[in-house]
Parts: C-alpha cells; sequence; structure tokens
C-alpha cells in the first residue's frame, strides 16, 4: 500500500485544499486518499494548527459502518476523561497509550499482510453469471466411510422414536 503524505489546509470557509495536487476536495476524496494508503496531516490555513484528528473523526462520521467500531460506552468514557483533572488526567493518558500501541500492532500487521487492492481494480462480474464452487476430488476414506454408516444407522434409529 502506498503510503504517501498529502498535505491539506483548511480554511476558515470550511473547504479543504489538497496543495499536492492544487485543488479543493471534499471528505468523501480525502476519505479516497486514506483508503488507497495516504498520510493525511491537515493544518488550519490561518494559525498552521495541526487539526488533523478533528478533520479525521468528521470523516469517520460520514462513513457508514465506522461509528460501530466505537461502544457508545467508550464514547461516553472519552467525554469523561477529557475533563481537566489530575484522577482522568493519568486514566486519558493510559487510554491515549494503549490506542497508540494498537495502532502500532495494527500498522505492523499491514506492513506484513497488506491489504488486497479495492474491488474496483477486479474485474466486472457479469450479474447473470453464478458463482462456481470448485470441490477437489477427495480418496474415499475407509474410516470417514464408516462413521457416515455408522451415523446414518443412528439417525435411523432416533427417528423410529
Amino acid at each position: 500500500m502506498q503510503k504517501n503524505t498529502r498535505h491539506i489546509k483548511k480554511y476558515a470557509n470550511r473547504r479543504l485544499y489538497d496543495t499536492t495536487t492544487s485543488k479543493y476536495i471534499n471528505v468523501d476524496e480525502l476519505i479516497s486518499f486514506i483508503t488507497k494508503g495516504d498520510q493525511i496531516v491537515v493544518l488550519d490555513a490561518k494559525t498552521d494548527a495541526d487539526i488533523t484528528t478533528a478533520i479525521l473523526l468528521q470523516a469517520i462520521q460520514e462513513l457508514p459502518t465506522a461509528m460501530d467500531i466505537f461502544p457508545s460506552s467508550f464514547l461516553l468514557r472519552t467525554i469523561r476523561l477529557s475533563q481537566d483533572n489530575s484522577s482522568n488526567s493519568a486514566l486519558a493518558k493510559q487510554l491515549s497509550a494503549s490506542l497508540a500501541l494498537l495502532d502500532a500492532q495494527l500498522e505492523q500487521l499491514e506492513d506484513d499482510f497488506p491489504w488486497p487492492e479495492p474491488a474496483a481494480n477486479l474485474p466486472a462480474q457479469q450479474e447473470t453469471e453464478e458463482p462456481v464452487l470448485v470441490v477437489e476430488q477427495q480418496k474415499e476414506d475407509p474410516e470417514m466411510t464408516a462413521l457416515q454408516s455408522k451415523l446414518a444407522q443412528l439417525e435411523a434409529r432416533l427417528q423410529k422414536f
């Protein structure tokens, strides 16, 4: 999977500008870049503040099944932990470290086992075409045949009751 870094600027009018291609993009295009493997960095056009996390959270909201990843209880706990007090601070740091570790493990997994190319790159299958199931011919196992026979006898006996 490619790992290009795209630098995006977000303007006050809520528009996203891709500095790589020098054009305005929408959230769906941003999601497409991420899906293709690009890294994304989003900066506020006025302050140059890194607002990547906020934009990615907005992008997650646009995906129909992405919100299913986060249980409501986790989101509630995240809101509670974000409150500024010393007891929550340690828990928030632990949660953040745990999520960073999970992210590192997922990245290593993706490097070891790359995602398949999107289905759009596959040849189109005709709608009328039925899927073909390929089954290898296996040699008959005498033990398996005996077990199947015994099972059939037991089923016949059960049906008598």
